[in-house]
């Protein structure tokens, strides 16, 4: 008997640690394509690939305080992040990318942006979840516009969706993220028009990190992956999805 425990704590001693699981980021659907080209330069420094689910904020928030299983929140706006600091949810938060909005149509010609969502079917995201959608209604109001009457709206539940109403071409028109351009015009031969910043409220996007249950090499590594977010490689990556950087 005695020589049987003893090879058992001997087993116990020498079995290798469990590998911690790869990250999971609940990422904005704006920033999803900017997360799967930070992904590669994550692995590159000895870490798993991280598990990427992309949704509307607004969405993501509520699966959160639901109890999803999500280590890191990269959220389109502050203020979820900033609640779930206020609700214990999250240990720290801090802005890593400024969003821009940016219109494209399909139109041959010089159109204004103000021109171009005058009388057509406008895709955009559903402004109770995306804050995207709400830069785009500030941005038509700012153009002296009303979208009730001088156009009609169509949208998705979040960014995605909407740049894909518009790639389908059941919308002519798209005001969305200018971090979609390359998608958007790789699939659908687009003019894409800069939207005035002083039109919409700063889109200033900040990633929560999050208090659930992670073992501890876990809870580490997400740590690792919030500083990440500020390193100079990471914010040349984010720079070229089309973001402003945050100082």
């Amino acid at each position: 008997m005695r020589a049987f425990i003893l090879a058992a704590l001997a087993a116990i001693l020498i079995a290798p640690a469990a590998r911690a699981e790869p990250l999971r980021l609940a990422v904005a659907a704006n920033f999803l394509a900017a997360a799967e080209a930070l992904a590669p330069l994550w692995a590159a420094r000895g870490h798993d690939l991280p598990q990427i689910s992309s949704g509307a904020t607004g969405a993501l928030y509520s699966q959160i305080t639901l109890g999803a299983p999500f280590d890191l929140f990269l959220a389109a706006d502050a203020e979820r992040p900033e609640r779930l600091m206020q609700e214990g949810a999250a240990l720290a938060q801090k802005p890593y990318a400024l969003g821009q909005l940016m219109l494209f149509h399909a139109d041959a010609g010089d159109l204004s942006p103000r021109d171009a969502l005058q009388g057509r079917l406008v895709a955009l995201a559903d402004p109770a979840l995306a804050p995207y959608g709400v830069a785009a209604l500030q941005a038509i109001a700012g153009l002296g516009l009303d979208a009730a009457t001088d156009m009609q709206l169509v949208t998705g539940a979040n960014v995605g969706q909407a740049a894909a109403l518009y790639i389908s071409g059941a919308a002519p028109v798209a005001l969305v993220a200018a971090s979609q351009a390359a998608l958007i015009t790789a699939r659908r031969p687009s003019v894409g028009l800069a939207i005035d910043p002083a039109l919409y409220d700063p889109i200033q996007q900040h990633v929560a990190l999050l208090s659930g249950g992670a073992q501890a090499d876990q809870a580490e590594q997400a740590r690792a992956f919030f500083d990440f977010l500020s390193d100079d490689a990471a914010r040349a990556v984010i720079a070229a999805a089309g973001y402003g950087l945050p100082q």
